[in-house]
Parts: structure tokens; sequence; C-alpha cells
């Protein structure tokens, strides 16, 4: 097995680790809900490695795999990119619509209401009106599953492409950068949908949130099999969709959402900047 392949194996028990104490920790420990600080903090970070893996690695390398097997220089691994970004962009805004993650992230699922315990029940049955009351459930409200679904659902699609992204690198430096950003982004986004999920069943919380977990991982075994095929031009045209989607994570999906929060916008803007500035450099010169 060589040194590659053994690094994407690595990160799919990373990343199934990290994202299962990120998602499931927040059911025994709900405190941990409370401070996002540091977690908007390397979500800009995540960003910037998003933003110049995508155009210096993926794009890069797709324009590579369509120059080698058509002999041409057309611009197809651009135009495939635009097309992975509107791809995402059209799933989470058309079809998942309001359960992007982010704005989940500030709109705590409000608790049920309990009745007051000054009111008498007798009052309450024998009230000619009590047909027009309901008793409280104390029960998990379920008409909030059908947002947290959307909302895995959502994560899960971009997810993928993001471990698709991972098992199609052939360098370990490509491997390790990419699949840091991703554990870098996947702790605040599983917290996120943590917080979306705060009132339904425990039960339902733990399957969706598998779900979530386990969809980067599953994108590395598929771009790890399209990788032992050998074919380079199905390689340009999933590394050129996933720098697109790439994109689409940085630009559209995390930076407009936490730079539009008042608090520390300078420390996120300094935190981005490190998460790209450093690695662009070091695909300028070293790549």
């Amino acid at each position: 097995m060589d040194m590659v392949l053994t690094l994407k194996i690595i990160f799919i028990f990373g990343i199934l680790m990290i994202g299962g104490l990120a998602g499931y920790l927040p059911i025994f420990i709900p405190a941990l809900h409370s401070n996002k600080k540091i977690l908007s903090f390397g979500n800009c970070f995540a960003a910037g490695i998003f933003i110049v893996v995508g155009i210096g690695h993926l794009l890069s390398d797709g324009n590579e795999a369509f120059r080698t097997t058509l002999n041409n220089d057309m611009p197809i691994s651009n135009l495939l990119a635009v097309s992975g970004y509107l791809l995402i962009f059209f799933v989470e805004t058309q079809i998942f619509g309001s359960a992007h993650h982010h704005k989940s992230s500030n709109q705590i699922p409000k608790k049920i209401s309990i009745i007051p315990s000054t009111i008498d029940k007798d009052i309450l049955l024998n009230s000619d009106k009590s047909q027009d009351l309901e008793l409280p459930s104390t029960q998990p409200n379920q008409a909030s599953i059908i947002p947290g679904l959307f909302l895995t659902s959502a994560l899960a699609v971009h997810s993928i492409f993001e471990g698709i992204a991972v098992g199609l690198m052939s360098s370990n430096s490509s491997v390790i950068t990419i699949s840091i950003a991703i554990i870098i982004h996947k702790i605040p986004a599983a917290v996120a949908l943590g917080i979306a999920m705060e009132s339904i069943k425990k039960m339902t919380y733990c399957i969706l949130m598998g779900i979530f977990i386990s969809s980067t991982p599953l994108g590395i075994l598929i771009g790890i099999f399209l990788s032992s095929l050998g074919y380079t031009l199905i390689q340009g045209i999933f590394l050129s969709v996933s720098a697109g989607t790439f994109m689409y994570i940085g630009c559209t999906e995390i930076l407009p959402q936490e730079m539009e929060k008042d608090s520390s916008s300078r420390g996120k803007f300094l935190a981005f900047c490190f998460g790209c500035i450093p690695l662009g450099v070091f695909l300028l010169f070293f790549s």
C-alpha cells in the first residue's frame, strides 16, 4: 500500500472520529454549543484553504487531465468548475432553501412551552373553551425533523464532493492539505447541525448526524475508486467539479455568513488570510 492511499485511509477514520466528537458530544454537554468564536475563526481559516486548494490544486489538476487526454487547451475544466459551483448553489438554495446550515446556526429551535403551574388543570378540563386548548407535549417537536433532514442532505451533498477531491489526489501534500481543511470546517458544521436539531428525538438526531459525518469518508472512498480506474478524463471531470464546490464553500457558504456577524470581523479576516496566503505562496513556488 503506497503512502498516499495510507494517508487517505487515515483521514477517513480521522474525519469520522473528529466529526463524531463534534456532532455527538453536545448531546451530553450542551454547553459546547454556547461559545462559537473559536469555531468561527476556524471556519474562516478553512475557507482560505478551500479557495486556494480549489484554484491551485483541483482546477489546475483538472486542466492538466483534460490537456493530457484531449490534447487541446480548451477551458473545459474551468467550465466544469462553474458547473460544480452552480450545482451546489442550486441544491442549497432551490432544493433545500432555508435549511442552509450557517443560517441555522443562529436560529436555535424554540422549545415547546409548558403550561404554567399556576393554572388550575380542572379549569382547563371543565372550561367550555377547553376544546380549543391543547395540552402541551413533553415529546420533542417532530415538525423540526423536516428542516433537520433538509439541512443534513444539503451538508451531505457538498461533503461527498469534498471527499471525492481527497480520494482523487495523487500527492501526500494535497491529501493532507485538503483533509485538514475539511476537518476544520466539519467541526463548526457539525455543531451548527446539532443546534438545528436540538429539539428532535435523540435517535433521529444520531441517525441524521451519522449521515452527515459519514458523507465525507464515503466521498473519499468514491474518489479512491475513481482514481483506481485510471481514466484520466473521469478524474479531470470530478476534479473540476470539485474545484467549483470548493469555491462555493469558501466564497459563498462560509465567508459571507461569518463576516456578516458584527463581532471579531478583523480577527476572522486575518484567520482567512492565514488560511490562504501561506498555502498560496507554497503552491506558487513549490507545486
